[in-house]
């Protein structure tokens, strides 16, 4: 599904833009506990839709990860 991530690809991406996930969380615009949720989920993390979207919005914003469908692939400068 377009604009969602696993919590995987969230722990993935957080740590090759080392951000914590506070910051992460401000950058989505949701709660820390949130952040912690998705990031625990294997597979589909248990939060609202529009949740998963802002993280994946917010880090696919940074210019610097793209998302396959299992994967996340840093973006060359």
């Amino acid at each position: 599904m377009p604009g969602t991530i696993t919590g995987q690809q969230c722990r993935m991406a957080r740590g090759l833009l080392k951000l914590s996930e506070s910051e992460l969380a401000d950058m989505a615009g949701i709660g820390l506990s949130t952040v912690r949720r998705i990031e625990a989920a294997k597979g589909n993390p248990p939060v609202r839709i529009q949740n998963i979207e802002a993280v994946h919005d917010a880090l696919l914003a940074t210019g610097k990860v793209r998302f396959t469908d299992n994967a996340v692939i840093p973006v060359e400068d």
